[in-house]
C-alpha cells in the first residue's frame, strides 16, 4: 500500500472535521485537537505561525510501523504538530510536551478576532493572503459586519469574484482599513 493518502480519502476525512461558522469551510477546519487548521499552500521557509495553521495529514499508526494509508488511520493536524509527532505513536509522545505544542497552535476564536481587528496584520503574520483564500468572503456575508462597516454589496457577486480570481473593488478595501 502506498505511503501517501488517496486524494478522495483525504477529502472525505476533511469533510468530517468540524467547521467554524465564520470561516470558509473549503479552507478552514477544526482538527482533532480542537485547533484551527487551513488548507494553504506549503512554502519554502514557512514561519512558525504559518506552520501552526497549515493543515497536513498523517498516520495515527505511523507508516513506518506498518500503519496503513486508509481513512481510518488518517488524521488532519497542523504541520507544526506533525513535525513534533514525527514517526512516533501518539501514545509514545510525552503528554505534557504534546499539550504544550497543541496550546501553541491556533485557537479558532482568537483567529477570527484577529481577522475582525485587521485582516492585513493577519496576512503579514501568517504570510497568507486571507482575502484571496476566501476568508473575506465569509466576513462580507456576515450581516453584522456589513452593517458595522456600511458595506453596500447590492449588485456585487462576491462569489464570482473569487471564482474568476479578480481583485475586489478598491472601495471595499477602504471599508476595512478602519477596523477596531
Amino acid at each position: 500500500m502506498p505511503r501517501q493518502f488517496n486524494k478522495i480519502i483525504k477529502e472525505q476525512a476533511w469533510e468530517e472535521l468540524k467547521i467554524h461558522p465564520r470561516l470558509d469551510k473549503k479552507y478552514f477546519r477544526i482538527d482533532c485537537f480542537g485547533k484551527l487548521i487551513a488548507k494553504v499552500m506549503s512554502k519554502k521557509n514557512p514561519s512558525e505561525d504559518y506552520k501552526k495553521l497549515m493543515a497536513t495529514t498523517d498516520h495515527w499508526v505511523p507508516y513506518s510501523s506498518n500503519g496503513q494509508s486508509t481513512k481510518r488511520n488518517l488524521v488532519w493536524m497542523s504541520f507544526y504538530i506533525n513535525q513534533f509527532k514525527a514517526d512516533k505513536y501518539f501514545a509514545d509522545i510525552n503528554k505534557v510536551e504534546l499539550q504544550e505544542k497543541i496550546n501553541e497552535c491556533i485557537d479558532a476564536e482568537e483567529f477570527v478576532k484577529g481577522l475582525d481587528k485587521n485582516i492585513y496584520d493577519m496576512n503579514d503574520k501568517y504570510g497568507i493572503d486571507f482575502i484571496k483564500q476566501g476568508t473575506i468572503y465569509t466576513i462580507l456575508n456576515d450581516e453584522t459586519r456589513r452593517e458595522k462597516y456600511k458595506l453596500n454589496l447590492s449588485g456585487l457577486d462576491i462569489t464570482s469574484l473569487f471564482q474568476k480570481q479578480k481583485p475586489l473593488p478598491i472601495s471595499l478595501f477602504y471599508s476595512f482599513s478602519s477596523w477596531d
